[in-house]
């Protein structure tokens, strides 16, 4: 009914049993909900998932309190640590697959090769967030597989190609 894993804080409302009744059978809230077939431990890795939906990035545990159903310090406590909860919900490689797959999408979108400034239009994704996984530009479009080095050679072989002059920086500015 509840459509996620009910808290002790909810069973007066929910159910005729008290936590107690709970801890006295199963010996844990855990350990009941093990035995009630629900995964909590899963439970908490969706909603990190969730909240990384919710907020365009990946959330840190004061998110957690902020907009999930587990306070970021329930995480510490049943995972060891923020960060191997983190690691087992595969957030941080999925936000990495997302921006690489907003790159490609970028070039197909404009059929050339992306550059910083064209993430402009692109909602919830900066070249900070680009800079910040990849450590550079170049490194995210080599991520993406977007070979730069041919786009530019492609480049100045048109412009070669459309104008009666010697090749120079001033035809590729203005024509590439």
């Amino acid at each position: 009914r509840l459509e996620h894993v009910p808290k002790t804080t909810e069973l007066a409302e929910e159910c005729e049993y008290s936590p107690n009744d709970f801890y006295s059978e199963f010996g844990s809230w855990d350990e009941a909900l093990q035995a009630a077939g629900i995964d909590q431990q899963q439970d908490m890795l969706d909603e990190i998932e969730r909240v990384a939906e919710k907020l365009c990035r990946v959330p840190n545990s004061t998110d957690m309190n902020d907009y999930g159903a587990y306070p970021g310090s329930r995480y510490s406590t049943y995972f060891d640590s923020w960060s191997v909860a983190l690691e087992r919900s595969g957030v941080e490689e999925k936000r990495e697959e997302k921006l690489l797959e907003r790159l490609r999408s970028i070039r197909d979108d404009l059929g050339r090769l992306p550059k910083p400034t064209d993430l402009h239009d692109v909602p919830s994704t900066s070249q900070h967030d680009y800079m910040q996984k990849f450590g550079s530009w170049d490194e995210a479009l080599e991520a993406a597989g977007i070979d730069k080095e041919q786009y530019l050679i492609d480049d100045l072989k048109k412009v070669a190609a459309e104008i009666d002059s010697e090749l120079g920086t001033t035809a590729v500015n203005r024509f590439g």
